[in-house]
């Protein structure tokens, strides 16, 4: 046998080497431009082994048809749960939300599409806070909670007592000033929103809440003081009201993610194992950022990884899923839960509550229902 020279076999053991070490750094830290080069160049080998390789892993099982879910969506839950009562001469629009921060949430509308600084903003019957800064596509809703933002109060029914409450840092409480002389308040009295100057009074018909009034501190050191327990309901997390004059000629488009249609390439994996199953686009590309795979509508798996047009997504049940939840009593009455709340709730409808890593709205199924197999009418989704 006739060996190679030695400078030819230094050559060829760099290259590889060269490529191995281009390959690890693209597992540790993915570019989506180099992995779309990779994947047009092993496209022909992929198309050649992706078929028998799912021979010889077998079928995905089978799953009956998908029930949709008794709800239209979570944004139409959303919607009626918040739609605000009437108030004369305002019309109530609902804005989606962007972004939620402790403080402030960023909305999707602007001036484009009728709204201004210092508009009343509500979910319900419950007061948010008002717009601060109003951009033409976007508009910041600074929270009643906010620190040091004074808040016109009325506690209790009726003509009740009017007070200040003053939003406090870290997330504490807002605390209740400037009672009126003589008032004497006592917890667990509602406390609702009371108007400031510059506002339509009859905005007060509306009976926007606060929240629970409630004695803090130690009293035995003469330490006591009055505080609101505010009311957020969850479902504000995905939408808000807007009072605007009129209805708007442009009014805000929803948010939705990106959507590109695939099919199952392979129902297990050499390297993930036999539980994840690996897709492949149907255009030829992927979401940026891919976050899920859908099947008939519903989620049927996280994507954990992702080289050029594929996909590797891993089967999950709703009650598992790895990030925040929303979970959908449909009653009557109709019930919204978020966060640890929403995994507790046996045979809730559950959705996805949005965040870093996924969008909101995304359909999982009911808790305790397996994970849906990836069989037919595949999607993947973006953030």
């Amino acid at each position: 046998m006739e060996l190679l020279p030695a400078a030819e076999r230094n050559r060829r053991a760099l290259v590889a080497g060269a490529v191995l070490g281009l390959l690890a750094v693209q597992a540790c830290w993915p570019a989506g431009r180099l992995e779309r080069l990779v994947g047009l160049v092993v496209a022909p080998v992929q198309a050649v082994l992706a078929p028998a390789a799912a021979l010889l892993l077998g079928p995905v099982e089978a799953a009956p048809e998908p029930e949709p879910p008794p709800v239209a969506g979570l944004a139409a839950v959303e919607e009626g749960l918040g739609m605000p009562p009437e108030v004369p001469g305002t019309v109530w629009w609902p804005v989606p939300v962007l972004e939620r921060g402790e403080t402030t949430w960023l909305l999707g509308a602007g001036t484009r599409h009728g709204l201004f600084e210092g508009q009343p903003v509500v979910f319900g019957r419950a007061w948010l806070g008002r717009l601060e800064k109003v951009e033409p596509d976007r508009a910041r809703l600074r929270l009643w909670t906010s620190p040091e933002a004074p808040t016109g109060a009325r506690i209790g029914s009726g003509p009740g007592i009017e007070a200040i409450c003053l939003g406090r840092r870290r997330g504490g409480e807002p605390l209740v000033r400037r009672l009126a002389p003589g008032a004497e308040p006592e917890d667990g009295m509602p406390v609702f929103w009371r108007h400031r100057e510059g506002d339509a009074p009859w905005y007060e018909q509306g009976g926007f809440r606060l929240g629970v009034l409630r004695r803090r501190g130690d009293e035995r050191r003469r330490e006591g003081y009055w505080a609101v327990e505010p009311e957020l309901p969850a479902a504000a997390e995905g939408r808000v009201f807007v009072g605007l004059g009129a209805v708007p000629a442009d009014p805000p488009a929803e948010r939705s993610p990106e959507r590109v249609a695939a099919e199952l390439l392979l129902a297990g994996d050499g390297v993930y194992g036999p539980g994840p199953r690996a897709v492949r686009s149907a255009v030829g590309r992927l979401p940026e950022p891919a976050s899920a795979v859908t099947a008939g509508g519903r989620v049927a798996g996280v994507v954990v990884a992702v080289c050029g047009p594929v996909a590797w997504t891993v089967p999950v049940p709703p009650a598992d899923w790895p990030g925040e939840l929303v979970a959908v009593e449909p009653g009557p009455p109709t019930r919204l839960f978020a966060g640890r709340e929403a995994r507790s709730r046996a045979g809730a409808l559950l959705f996805t509550r949005g965040g870093a890593r996924f969008p909101r709205g995304l359909w999982l199924g009911r808790s305790g229902e397996p994970a849906r197999p990836p069989d037919r009418e595949l999607e993947v989704v973006g953030r």
